[in-house]
């Protein structure tokens, strides 16, 4: 009996969860990279779970967080951006469970404008200070509670016709002058020691670990503007950049437009690999202060180390990240470590190859946490392939991940309201196939990726029997958007009957 109430009184596991920006899978060097990028990321992935086919919904950090955070597909339910009420996000799920949730980041698309704050007790975004005057706060909050605007003012200046150079001008001119930021976002140094300083207050504090945390951190190196530091390039033994040119870019970010414009393709990739090895070494630092002596500050903590989505360096003319859904762009890491998957994974040995669809991260994460599931999420835990001895075959044509996005002219939009010519591209990828279909255009696109991985040949007119029951799968997905949205109004209702119910509870 005595047993049986220690089980029951066992306290929740915490959740400690960290995104990085723009961080494609085939540039960690566990991939076999040709350049050590990624030290520290190995080591956890080799201790813990990591899955090597995780596909992003989203080709851009908006659609992606929404699947991420809501269980949900960008386009279904009201959309992504700003986050409709009627999705409920993790966090949300987790603070009505009893949790104190934090969150640490500098990123304007994940700000309170566009709803991220909801479910957070402590909601860091840099947006705001208590010494901001009472007009930038009037202004903002008007920004806040009228999301569409946001969009729309966002859709404009993205359809301006003007150079990147200018448009990244701008982008410092609005988050300096008006935000007040002295950078366009903080580094990860910074915003790692922002989440270690909230970490010891919980852990060394009078009311300590009283109740569990979900502590959601997000980094954006390797993202642009790259402002690698010199020792960085020099680990990943970068040798395309001049001590000149690196200074130069320091002061002047800008110019790495000047190197799209020229293809300095190996410049700009240097860049990336160098703030890719940076954010990895203040990720072990920040992992090495936690696990000092006399604090295992994780004993009792999930950890999730992820990617919204990836980054293309002209692989099919673009860089960036615009509105292209090839693997370079959707293909993310995902790694799950706590002090029971380590044991599980000494015995097991495997990493896990099946085709994951981020959609169904958040009912994972609550299923490992051994919560109960959330009703509202319309992915599926995928926690069996960690349990389960016997390796789960993928369907190579029926088990597939869906990944869309708004789109004018291949530029990413934040929704289409108001504006008929945003169109829509959707792409639906197996463990075989990635079938891609442009609303803009009318292209469609088959690509066979067991035998081209890089998918540059077009087999579209070689199978069209694949190709029909490819298009009738997104024409099915489009009607399960129509329908959530002619139900929108009984999805909200439902989402504050089931909070009130929870309050009941609490």
């Amino acid at each position: 009996m005595k047993d049986k109430g220690k089980k029951m009184n066992k306290r929740k596991m915490n959740l400690l969860l960290i995104t990085i920006d723009a961080l494609r899978l085939d540039h960690l060097s566990i991939m076999g990279y040709e350049k050590k990028t990624t030290p520290y990321l190995d080591k956890l992935a080799r201790k813990g779970f990591f899955f090597r086919q995780v596909i992003s919904n989203g080709p851009c950090t908006p659609p992606s967080f929404s699947s991420i955070f809501t269980s949900t597909y960008p386009f279904h339910q009201g959309g992504y951006s700003p986050l409709p009420e009627n999705k409920t996000t993790l966090a949300e799920v987790l603070q009505s469970r009893g949790y104190i949730t934090v969150a640490i980041h500098s990123t304007p698309l994940l700000s309170r404008f566009y709803g991220y704050d909801r479910g957070f007790d402590i909601f860091y975004d840099a947006m705001l200070t208590n010494s901001d005057s009472t007009i930038k706060n009037s202004l903002l909050s008007k920004f806040m509670t009228k999301g569409s605007l946001l969009n729309n003012i966002m859709n404009f200046f993205q359809s301006i016709k003007i150079p990147k150079k200018f448009q990244y001008y701008f982008q410092v001119a609005f988050y300096t002058k008006f935000i007040g930021r002295k950078e366009y976002y903080e580094n990860a140094k910074i915003l790692l020691h922002k989440a270690f300083v909230w970490l010891k207050k919980y852990n060394m504090g009078e009311n300590r670990q009283k109740k569990p945390y979900f502590l959601w951190v997000h980094l954006m190196e390797p993202h642009d503007p790259y402002f690698p530091y010199k020792r960085f390039l020099k680990k990943i033994k970068a040798d395309k950049l001049t001590l000149k040119e690196i200074k130069y870019i320091r002061e002047h970010p800008e110019y790495m437009e000047i190197l799209r414009e020229y293809k300095m393709t190996d410049k700009l990739l240097n860049l990336y690999d160098a703030e890719i090895r940076y954010a990895d070494a203040k990720i072990r630092r920040f992992f090495k202060k936690l696990n000092r002596k006399n604090r295992n500050w994780l004993k009792n903590t999930l950890t999730v180390i992820t990617a919204d989505h990836g980054e293309e360096f002209y692989e099919r003319g673009a860089y960036g990240h615009n509105a292209q859904l090839h693997d370079e762009i959707l293909r993310v890491p995902l790694i799950f470590i706590s002090n029971e998957l380590k044991k599980l994974k000494k015995i097991k040995q495997k990493d896990i190859k099946n085709i994951i669809d981020m959609r169904d991260l958040a009912p994972t994460i609550l299923k490992l946490l051994g919560l109960p599931p959330e009703p509202s999420f319309t992915g599926k835990s995928f926690a069996d392939l960690i349990y389960y001895d016997q390796e789960i075959q993928d369907d190579p044509i029926h088990k597939g991940v869906f990944s869309e996005t708004f789109h004018k002219e291949g530029i990413t939009r934040f929704s289409n309201l108001h504006d008929p010519s945003i169109k829509r591209i959707i792409s639906y990828r197996t463990s075989k196939w990635k079938y891609i279909i442009n609303e803009e255009t009318m292209n469609e696109e088959l690509y066979d990726l067991e035998n081209d991985p890089e998918e540059k040949i077009n087999v579209i007119k070689e199978y069209p029997k694949l190709n029909r029951i490819f298009r009738n799968k997104i024409v099915m997905h489009l009607k399960e958007k129509e329908i959530s949205e002619r139900n929108l109004k009984d999805l909200t209702e439902k989402k504050k009957i089931t909070q009130a119910i929870r309050r009941i509870k609490i």
